[in-house]
């Protein structure tokens, strides 16, 4: 608010005119030519050792932490940088006239994934017209580079430690780079990535090397096609789809669709086809998922051949769900599909809290309902307990605790904001009976409501003046 208030009033007010770079160079063309000092950074008196050396800049950090990790870092990610120039200039320059010209034009790709702007640059810079395989390998090559060039994003460099959050980012662009080399190649990257990393120490123990973290934290970061197809198997049972649905970068069309319901578990069959917006690669897979009646998924994955196949294995794996034990489907899923199956831990976290929460909430209203009745149920025999002397069980106090707190709070949330004389009678008789029992009402929820609405009367003051 106070910069808009300085742009938009006060600027004008002194005298100014907001402009921007570009303008001021139209009507202010430079006047001298300078010389900028090779191998220099702003953010680093040391050259650009912040992005390759223990130069001493860093930001945060504990008492005796270096940053010698950086030099490791650095020679794993210009390993891999100079392995994929060379898989990029022998297969790029198939498709395309110049190749790093068209690898910096690529930009305007990234800015509009639309299908005009890919074939606009297509046009523009391939040897001859490229068809939907070509098309795909193409744009691999160009998003290989791009991953490349995101592995030395300042940001990654910036801070004191390697396992912080900004590093290990940088360390995915440099598995996804690995990731998208692998359509081009049969070497094995990764292996002597790692093992220079295993030189970059970290300042806290418990966290290793730069393997240890690569291993950790950024290679089950690692997105394929199946894991979009299992998070899309899992999500259906919880919101409907429309046939076609965008998960992140891709989007899911839905061929079939078939579900099962036996006493509290489900069973899902489909065949689904996932596209890359950025490649434009398409799979066609097919899945079945089990889900127990204690919430836990087990979720089979395979290419999808023919319709025929299809529909045997969906024919054959709900007649088995439908009439044999869990092991005979979970048997009869291995054979038909392998050996590897997802499970919810192998989905993406914030898409893993979201069906967590769904999951609990069923349950929670349950508990909840439990925690009211024993509360309403016990505490005529709990206050006679108490009227001889006895103590009252930790385990009434907890039942009373919750469905004290819950009511006292609803008598705020469901007031409007407006407490009669009433509603105040209820709250002073909550907080008395709770006094009485030895708790402490939860009162969080009533708190933020009453703070926004003294936030609120304080605004109305002050714009009264």
């Amino acid at each position: 608010m106070a910069l808009a208030y300085v742009l938009k009033i006060r600027a004008k007010d002194e005298g100014f005119i907001i402009t921007n770079y570009a303008n001021y160079l139209q009507l202010e063309p430079p006047k001298w030519e300078v010389d900028i000092k090779e191998v220099s950074s702003w953010s680093c008196s040391h050259g650009v050792g912040r992005w390759c050396d223990d130069c001493g800049c860093s930001t945060g950090g504990g008492y005796g932490w270096n940053q010698k990790w950086r030099k490791p870092l650095r020679e794993a990610f210009d390993y891999v940088r100079d392995e994929l120039i060379k898989i990029f200039e022998k297969n790029a320059s198939i498709y395309f006239k110049d190749i790093w010209h068209a690898r910096n034009d690529y930009i305007d790709v990234i800015l509009d994934r639309s299908k005009a702007s890919i074939k606009a640059f297509l046009t523009k810079h391939q040897k001859y017209k490229l068809d939907t395989k070509e098309t795909i390998k193409a744009l691999k090559l160009m998003e290989m580079q791009r991953q490349t060039l995101l592995m030395y994003t300042s940001c990654g460099w910036f801070f004191s430690e390697i396992s912080g959050i900004e590093t290990t980012q940088i360390m995915k662009y440099a598995a996804r780079a690995m990731q998208l080399a692998s359509h081009f190649t049969d070497r094995n990257l990764e292996e002597k990535f790692v093992s220079i990393l295993a030189d970059a120490k970290s300042n806290l123990p418990e966290h290793g090397t730069g393997k240890d973290i690569f291993e950790k934290w950024v290679k089950p970061s690692i997105v394929t096609t199946k894991q979009i197809a299992s998070l899309w198997a899992l999500s259906s049972l919880y919101q409907d789809f429309d046939d076609e649905e965008d998960v992140y970068c891709y989007k899911v069309i839905r061929k079939a669709y078939k579900r099962v319901q036996k006493g509290t578990s489900t069973f899902v069959v489909g065949h689904i086809e996932i596209q890359s917006k950025i490649t434009l690669q398409k799979s066609n897979l097919m899945f079945a998922l089990m889900q127990y009646s204690g919430g836990d998924f087990h979720c089979a994955i395979k290419e999808y051949s023919d319709d025929n196949e299809f529909n045997t294995i969906k024919n054959n794996l709900i007649k088995s769900f439908l009439v044999n034990p869990l092991t005979e489907i979970i048997r009869a899923l291995d054979e038909c599909f392998g050996k590897e199956y997802f499970t919810l831990k192998d989905i993406f976290i914030e898409e893993r809290r979201k069906i967590l929460q769904i999951l609990l909430r069923g349950k929670l209203g349950r508990f909840a309902q439990m925690y009211k009745d024993m509360y309403d149920e016990g505490k005529g025999s709990i206050y006679h307990l108490q009227g001889l002397g006895l103590n009252i069980p930790d385990e009434f106090k907890i039942s009373a605790a919750y469905a004290l707190s819950h009511k006292f709070n609803d008598i705020v949330v469901n007031s409007d904001g407006f407490l009669d004389e009433d509603l105040i009678q209820q709250a002073k008789d909550l907080n008395f009976e709770a006094k009485r029992i030895d708790i402490t009402l939860d009162k969080q929820k009533s708190n933020n409501i009453f703070a926004r609405k003294i936030l609120q009367n304080i605004n109305r003051l002050g714009h009264s003046f």
